[in-house]
């Protein structure tokens, strides 16, 4: 997918030549721990790299801190399985910021590209928020970009629900 217009200052579209800092951005992410299960690299790597394919319908930003990329948001387009044309949405792939650069109201400015994309593409984005520290936190932050409608559950096997 090939977008160029501009969005929110501070964030900006990558492109295939973004492609090894998306690569180590995820990476950076999976090794705080935000990720579900183990995480292959390789794995990550032909996800990237089919993101920046003409046909995906993938869309990645950067959130840049003098020129380096220190966070990205990920979306990809989605559709009901019983839906007609009308039932295309945007989901997200991941959000991370580095560490160092939480300060940075870089996350802000991210969602603020969530927000922007949503309204460019006239359809709605679907955030699952279940990050494994500082929920609260991070929902109060959401709570400041987007309406909630609805909630995740997870289902572990052998636990019992009383």
């Amino acid at each position: 997918m090939t977008w160029h217009r501009e969005g929110p200052s501070g964030v900006r579209i990558a492109t295939k030549a973004d492609a090894d800092t998306v690569f180590a951005l995820v990476m950076a992410s999976a090794a705080a721990g935000h990720t579900i299960g183990n995480v292959s690299p390789s794995a990550v790597r032909a996800a990237v790299d089919e993101a920046f394919e003409p046909s995906s319908m993938t869309v990645v930003a950067l959130a840049e801190i003098n020129g380096e990329a220190v966070g990205m948001v990920a979306l990809r387009l989605a559709k009901m399985w019983y839906s007609d044309e009308t039932g295309h949405y945007w989901t997200e792939l991941g959000l991370y910021v580095r560490e160092g650069a939480r300060a940075s109201r870089c996350a802000v400015k991210l969602l603020r590209f969530v927000r922007w994309w949503s309204a460019e593409t006239a359809m709605p984005v679907y955030f699952s928020l279940a990050p494994p520290v500082d929920f609260e936190r991070k929902e109060k932050l959401f709570n400041r970009f987007a309406k909630r409608v609805g909630s995740l559950y997870r289902f572990d096997a052998g636990k019992e629900i009383a």
